[in-house]
């Protein structure tokens, strides 16, 4: 008897794929939040790359970012703004307005791009 693949074993492949990605962005996450807290703001920032993180990994666990908990993240509320109008404007993310405030989500080509810097 010859057996087909196995649906139920696949399924938890591609959650496997997933949750191993979600571990890397948030590892990444964890080491840009360290090398801030060792070095300082002045010397270990990339304020562009720990936003694109936060909305990754947001993404990918389908939660939404404000802008506040952007601001958490150990950064100026002026340069994690400067950098939020620098990112909107490339395109990579876009902001959305409801009346429990602004979320910043990633654009089609934000997501492919951080997809291409994770790919094994």
């Amino acid at each position: 008897m010859t057996s087909g693949p196995n649906i139920e074993r696949a399924g938890f492949a591609v959650q496997d794929e997933g949750c191993r990605l979600l571990d890397a962005i948030n590892a990444a996450i964890e080491l840009d939040r360290r090398r801030r807290q060792q070095f300082g703001n002045s010397l270990a920032t990339e304020p562009w790359w720990t936003i694109m993180l936060q909305l990754y990994a947001a993404d990918l666990e389908h939660r939404d970012v404000t802008v506040p908990h952007l601001m958490a993240a150990d950064l100026s509320s002026k340069l994690v703004l400067r950098w939020i109008d620098a990112i909107v404007h490339d395109g990579l993310a876009l902001t959305v307005s409801s009346p429990a405030g602004t979320h910043l989500k990633l654009t089609a080509a934000g997501k492919s791009r951080m997809e291409a810097m994770f790919a094994s």
